[in-house]
């Protein structure tokens, strides 16, 4: 009776365990597959860097003609340097297009995911004293949509930073007449 509960118990014990084991592989596999991997949307773009520098890039669903179109301008962000290291290989960039689901190297690679869609600028309206001492209100607004997301993360990194660069270029342009 009780060699059969002892054995019954250690099999039990040893379910556990394996069960257990078996969690812990599936929470592992799941863990490591999310640091391997990114999901870029119909609405967003991606610059993946590796060690701070740019390795892939991910644009928009473009036409052909358009694919070509940016991938010269991010190119040519890469060869002025504008990205910040002179060093990176224009051709050792990736340049992709499209939704899907990518891969990247885990904890080495980040993602930086940025919108690709028709952004919208509206300025507080402003009031400019023209040469004639006459008095006219001014409301800027913008529609915009990010082109290179390589140049943009360089430039501004994100929307907020974009919104208060229009702002001050908004000012001055109205501070100058």
């Amino acid at each position: 009776q009780s060699r059969t509960r002892r054995s019954s118990n250690l099999a039990r014990k040893a379910n556990n365990i394996t069960t257990a084991v078996i969690v812990l592989a599936i929470l592992a596999v799941v863990f490591v597959l999310s640091t391997c991997t990114y999901i870029v949307d119909e609405r967003s773009q991606a610059v993946v860097t590796r060690l701070k520098k740019p390795v892939t890039i991910v644009t928009g669903d473009f036409s052909d003609d358009d694919f070509a179109a940016i991938k010269q301008d991010i190119l040519r962000t890469v060869e002025r340097a504008e990205v910040g290291a002179a060093d990176i290989d224009p051709e050792a960039i990736r340049i992709r297009r499209g939704p899907g689901l990518y891969f990247k190297l885990p904890f080495v690679d980040e993602a930086e995911l940025f919108p690709d869609v028709l952004l919208e600028y509206d300025a507080e309206p402003r009031e400019i004293i023209l040469a004639d001492k006459k008095k006219l209100m001014v409301d800027n607004f913008a529609r915009w949509r990010i082109w290179n997301p390589l140049l943009y993360r360089v430039t501004v990194r994100n929307e907020r930073a974009a919104r208060d660069r229009l702002d001050r270029k908004s000012t001055r342009l109205n501070s100058s007449h």
